[in-house]
């Protein structure tokens, strides 16, 4: 049972993954969510929708991609 703070993003674009997991997304989610006991992040919805995805031009999302973990 996932509840409210479980989400599949259904793309296989890399550069997402790379963008959500990144320092300043972190930073701004920090800014705006509240955590709960030891620091922890509870990634609901109504603080989601927040985030502003960027839409790089295709050469950017290589870069981007690149920054990666294999796999």
């Amino acid at each position: 049972f996932i509840g409210n703070t479980g989400y599949i993003i259904p793309t296989t674009e890399k550069w997402l993954l790379v963008t959500l997991n990144s320092q300043a997304v972190h930073f701004f989610y920090d800014q705006i969510s509240s955590q709960i006991r030891g620091g922890v992040f509870r990634f609901i919805f109504q603080y989601l929708a927040q985030i502003s995805i960027p839409h790089p031009p295709p050469a950017l999302r290589a870069q981007i991609t690149a920054l990666a973990p294999p796999g």
